[in-house]
């Protein structure tokens, strides 16, 4: 610790802060401050004075926590941090007492650079996959599935911060000229589509933008004209994204601003944005498809179309009775006991056993514009919005559908779309 002169704030009742081993614990009446922070987790730390004038310390470890200078503890607790962190005392103590908003960082940690661009030969693949870096080196499509992924060297299931379940490649990971230590892919909602979604996050030796502006400028080498795009390089915030055969690669670098904290690190975004039309057929369904009863709604409602996330969901198919075609649809199909809803371009169809009841929730305009919603309630107490549409659109309609599916209709309390 600094020989500054270490003057704190007056403690007050409103909360307590120790630090424990290597525990931070707060302990307040607003859960606001309400927290535990292990030591090893933190990534930077700030001492930031609010519009109230109180001055505080905001830690970040994957989660936000906030910690006034004025709790019961304050004092014994930073000095064992400090100590234990090295925290920059003099930027601190020259702004505790600060009344005006300000907010500047008193630690952050360096982490040593995890990833490397490639200068001795020059790879053409960014649009075909992943190369694994393992002693046997693999290389992965982006259209393998995901489910392939479980039976490939150097990959293991984990959940993250946020509590996903995440897939992460023990292995560095070679994309096109780029070399990234650590790769995590986001948990698809099915196995049988491609993984949609990698990222990690990129740090320099110094924590700085230097990631940001390494990164930019071999993807702007490796990339034609056509395929990139300068998103915005503000004084807040930089993004750049590139994308070719689908698959887009976007980097975004933040600094510190009215609302946001340097992150100190490049967050790098890899998405497959690829169609997969094979998955909108089910030949097995339409092949013995019965429509023995419907009816039309002859407005503008959608369901949706987000089949790599939602294996119902299937291309409207010509057994669909020529007039509908091009009107949303709700059938009884006897003989395969389900019913099924399209709109123009889509349709999904459910065991009559699995659905409980159907809802119509109303969201009213408000800071948003709204909405109606007609809901599928499961026999599991899940639920999915299978037709949307503007506020109040499916009301008229409870009584039909009702009688045509044997099934409750309820309308819900609507609420604002704040």
């Amino acid at each position: 610790m600094s020989n500054y002169n270490r003057i704190f704030p007056k403690e007050t009742t409103e909360g307590h802060v120790s630090l424990i081993g290597n525990k931070i614990i707060t302990k307040s009446n607003n859960s606001l401050y309400e927290s535990e922070i292990d030591i090893h987790q933190l990534l930077y730390i700030y001492i930031v004075v609010n519009r109230d004038g109180r001055s505080m310390l905001f830690l970040f470890d994957h989660y936000q926590h906030w910690i006034p200078s004025d709790f019961t503890g304050f004092r014994k607790m930073y000095e064992d941090l400090s100590n234990l962190l090295v925290t920059n005392d003099v930027i601190l103590f020259q702004n505790i007492f600060k009344k005006e908003k300000f907010k500047k960082v008193i630690w952050r940690k360096l982490i040593s650079s995890n990833y490397q661009l490639i200068s001795d030969k020059v790879n053409h693949d960014y649009t075909k996959g992943i190369e694994i870096q393992s002693d046997n080196i693999t290389f992965i499509d982006w259209d393998t599935l995901a489910t392939s992924y479980k039976n490939i060297e150097g990959i293991h299931y984990e959940q993250s911060p946020y509590d996903q379940t995440i897939t992460k490649l023990n292995y560095p990971v070679r994309i096109g000229n780029i070399i990234l230590n650590e790769l995590t892919a986001f948990e698809n909602k099915r196995d049988d589509v491609p993984i949609l979604h990698f990222y990690t996050q990129c740090y320099s030796d110094d924590s700085s933008d230097k990631s940001y502006y390494e990164l930019r400028d071999q993807l702007i080498k490796d990339f034609a004209i056509k395929d990139r795009h300068l998103v915005y390089e503000r004084d807040d915030q930089k993004c750049y994204s590139f994308n070719a055969a689908c698959m887009a690669i976007s980097i975004v670098y933040t600094y510190d601003s009215e609302y946001g904290f340097e992150s100190g690190y490049t967050s790098v975004e890899i998405k497959n944005e690829r169609d997969y039309p094979e998955l909108l057929i089910d030949a097995e369904y339409e092949e013995k498809a019965q429509l023995d009863r419907y009816f039309c709604l002859d407005e503008a409602i959608q369901s949706s179309s987000n089949y790599k996330f939602d294996q119902r969901i299937k291309q409207k198919f010509s057994k669909l009775k020529p007039e509908s075609i091009n009107k949303p649809i709700i059938w009884i199909d006897k003989i395969n006991e389900v019913i099924g809803f399209a709109d123009k371009k889509h349709y999904q169809v459910f065991k009559r056993r699995q659905i409980k009841r159907l809802t119509v929730q109303n969201v009213l305009p408000a800071k948003g514009e709204g909405g109606g919603y007609l809901q599928v309630n499961l026999s599991d107490n899940s639920y999915t919005n299978i037709f949307s549409g503007k506020c109040h659109v499916f009301d008229k309609y409870t009584a039909e559908i009702s009688i045509l599916t044997g099934i409750e209709v309820l309308i819900a309390e609507p609420y604002c779309d704040c």
